[in-house]
């Protein structure tokens, strides 16, 4: 499933027809005038809000950060998701831990396709860099789209653990925001420190034998968990397109769950799964595709 960013654009052709009849000639054109330079859009003030005397400190797994007063945690459900309290900002930053075990450079070998999976193939408005958050390798890359309507600029981060996890932030400031709140998000990071020394990667324990013909129960969980996702992609895809209003921040938590579900189903190893397995695994995969298809449409 490819996030897809929609562009309205709009194309006026004018005609001008001019014709006469007799000896008189048609008036002559004035000339056009010269455009003018475009006008550089005034910065928005820094927010400067970051202060260690009032900041509120977030667990994450095993990382630990500060964040600025003015947000304000509005939902835990999906991901922890933190709204901007500014008047007239439409903003705020969403975080999750993943359970992935990468080495670093794997991270940084692999940093475009990491990102666009968790993220999106489309949006990206800047190279993906390294980065480093809490003496762990991360990535960062800045996006642009919009959620029911409203232009947001996204800047998106990734920061390895390499005994076992993922740690996303991602920033979103809707483009009609009084203030820049990137260095303050760039300070955020900076206050990043782990909460426990990261363990070895885990060895994978072998998985008890299933009886013939019977699914892995752990496998048949993840396969249901990701349809009803889908499900829920699909109804919040029809009531956008039907031009209802959605909330932004149901848009922002499908996001970060598609993120964490994408990342588990891609890890399943098709070659390795019983016949009971990958018939389960087939059939939910057709029926995925088909509610797709009819959420596109």
């Amino acid at each position: 499933m490819t996030k897809k960013t929609r562009i309205a654009a709009a194309l006026l052709v004018l005609a001008l027809l001019l014709g006469g009849c007799g000896a008189a000639a048609p008036a002559k054109a004035a000339p056009s005038p010269t455009p003018g330079p475009t006008p550089t859009p005034t910065p928005r003030p820094d927010r400067n809000g970051f202060d260690p005397k009032t900041n509120q400190t977030v667990v994450l797994g095993g990382l630990s950060f500060e964040l600025p007063s003015y947000y304000e945690e509005a939902s835990a459900e999906e991901g922890r998701l933190f709204k901007i309290t500014d008047p007239l900002s439409n903003a705020g930053l969403v975080c999750k831990e993943l359970n992935a075990v990468l080495s670093d450079q794997q991270l940084e070998e692999n940093k475009v396709e990491i990102m666009e999976r968790l993220f999106s193939s489309s949006g990206r408005t800047s190279d993906v860099s390294v980065i480093t958050a809490a003496g762990m390798k991360g990535l960062l890359a800045c996006y642009s789209g919009d959620a029911n309507g409203v232009p947001l600029d996204f800047r998106c981060v990734v920061v390895n653990d390499p005994g076992g996890s993922l740690y996303l932030l991602m920033l979103f400031v809707s483009q009609d925001s009084p203030y820049d709140y990137t260095a303050d998000f760039d300070r955020i990071l900076s206050s990043a420190r782990r909460t426990t020394e990261s363990a070895a990667a885990p060895t994978a324990e072998p998985k008890a034998q299933t009886s013939a013909g019977q699914v892995d129960p752990e496998l048949k969980a993840m396969l249901d968990e990701y349809e009803e996702f889908i499900d829920e992609y699909v109804a919040f895809m029809k009531d956008f397109n039907s031009g209802k209003t959605v909330d932004l921040s149901r848009s922002v938590r499908l996001m970060t769950k598609y993120a964490d579900l994408t990342a588990k189903i891609e890890a399943i190893d098709e070659k390795n799964l019983s016949d009971a397995d990958y018939l389960y695994y087939s059939q939910v995969m057709l029926r995925v595709s088909q509610k797709l298809l009819e959420a596109a449409g």
